[in-house]
């Protein structure tokens, strides 16, 4: 078989680019070019290194570079490791003798050099072009760019392979690509065999291991999210394993708990990389969702919340299972503060514990917890109001508020007006003996003289 034909090693899937790949490989001097497209961070460059190995290819990234020459250099660059330099050393040594020190001097050795290793290329692997419309040439030397790309075409007979990001440049290409591109291929993420990689990535066993055990989960969400880019998921991937780094074992041994966690984790990590959820709206979800579906005057395409929400149905989003201050922490500032995270899932329903929480925050979570830890909370809580142990006063406004709610709520024999009493009598308990602290300096205006 021709060198070049990569199938003889490739053993992933049977997609598209591979099937065509594997013919264009085959031919010799095939006459046109294949171009590469597909979505940003959909796998491209990852995808045709796969299919095409290093020992078939040669490689040149287009970004940045501003010249034709500095195309054939970039080329040369590539192919010069796979020349036998032993062969050539002797030509060119009576070559540098003949021409004399001061056409080195002046530069002319290096064009003899770059004529001289030009005319060793030999179309033996396919040249692979990466970065089309990141070439400086692009935006105002189009057919310049092209024509160079079709000099190895045509005149040298390699097979090329050119990948681009096409979104961002398909109406200039569309008049253009005809003439140098026989066939184009859309590039679909692979994303079983990029989730394999990006795992081998993770550095620490055990947070491998974890996310290894939670892949199902996380291609559950990432397939929810109907996103394409695998640089996101990557970066999800090393989130997750980041912050199984700062869990504390407790909390990663509670199966439901985790699984909350990560799928809440993973669709919002999702969104704000993919430039869909701000700061700004992920804050007060909830309420923002409700405010969204009252209103009855704007179209869903103007309900950005609703929308990512909706794309998450086994993702519960407007929940507070991490908080706000968390999620900024982490998808906005990249901080994991474990102390901060383990406080937060302390208090949430998986973990509190009635003998170890504050009476009040208990109390207040009333819908979420079982009937067993809410009866002990509301006892101790009217325990330390019957011994008058609270004298901090954002704690005692807590438990004088959920005691009016149960009053309201019929949860208790008292009216709300018989409620109000206990709690001023309270107060006036406080003050006769001595235990009210003072107010805070804000509350003190000064005295005119």
């Amino acid at each position: 078989m021709q060198k070049g034909n990569m199938m003889e090693t490739y053993s992933g899937p049977n997609t598209a680019l591979a099937d065509y790949l594997k013919y264009y490989t085959s031919l010799k001097s095939p006459g046109y070019a294949v171009l590469v497209t597909g979505p940003w961070g959909v796998g491209k460059t990852f995808q045709v290194k796969q299919l095409i190995p290093d020992s078939d290819r040669y490689f040149v990234s287009l970004y940045g570079i501003d010249t034709v020459d500095g195309i054939h250099d970039a080329v040369l660059a590539s192919c010069l490791p796979s020349f036998n330099a032993s062969e050539y050393v002797t030509t060119l040594g009576e070559v540098g003798k003949a021409m004399g020190d001061k056409y080195a001097l002046a530069g002319f050795a290096n064009n003899v050099w770059n004529v001289f290793l030009r005319q060793q290329l030999k179309p033996d692997r396919t040249i692979v072009f990466d970065d089309l419309e990141r070439s400086s040439l692009w935006k105002n030397k189009t057919s310049v760019l092209l024509g160079a790309i079709n000099h190895y075409v045509e005149h040298r007979g390699f097979r090329v392979v050119v990948i681009c990001h096409e979104e961002r440049i398909a109406c200039k290409l569309a008049q253009l690509k005809e003439k140098t591109f026989g066939h184009t291929v859309m590039v679909k993420p692979q994303v079983e065999a990029a989730f394999s990689a990006f795992l081998a990535e993770i550095q620490d066993k055990t947070a491998r291991k974890f996310v290894t055990n939670k892949r199902s989960l996380i291609e559950e969400i990432w397939t929810q999210s109907e996103q394409f880019s695998l640089r996101i998921l990557k970066h999800v991937i090393n989130d997750i394993a980041r912050l199984h780094s700062i869990l504390k074992d407790k909390h990663l041994e509670n199966k439901d708990a985790i699984e909350h966690v990560l799928k809440f984790f993973c669709a919002l990590n999702i969104e704000v990389r993919a430039g869909n959820l701000s700061q700004e709206l992920f804050f007060n979800r909830m309420q923002r969702q409700i405010a969204e579906n009252m209103d009855r005057t704007s179209s869903d395409d103007n309900k950005p919340l609703s929308k990512i929400i909706s794309r998450y149905p086994s993702a519960d989003l407007t929940g507070s299972i991490l908080s706000d201050e968390i999620l900024k922490s982490t998808l906005i500032e990249g901080r994991f503060d474990s102390e901060m995270i383990a406080a937060w899932l302390d208090q949430t329903p998986y973990f509190i514990q009635a003998s170890g929480t504050p009476p009040w925050l208990i109390v207040m979570k009333f819908d979420e917890l079982d009937d067993a830890i809410l009866n002990e909370g509301i006892g101790r809580m009217q325990k330390q109001f019957d011994e008058r142990a609270v004298t901090e006063v954002g704690e005692f406004l807590h438990i004088a508020a959920l005691r009016l709610m149960m009053a309201e709520q019929g949860v208790v024999a008292r009216s709300i007006e018989e409620e109000k009493s206990l709690c001023f009598a309270y107060i006036d308990d406080l003050l006769a003996t001595g235990r009210m602290p003072p107010k805070p300096s804000e509350y003190l205006t000064e005295i005119p003289y």
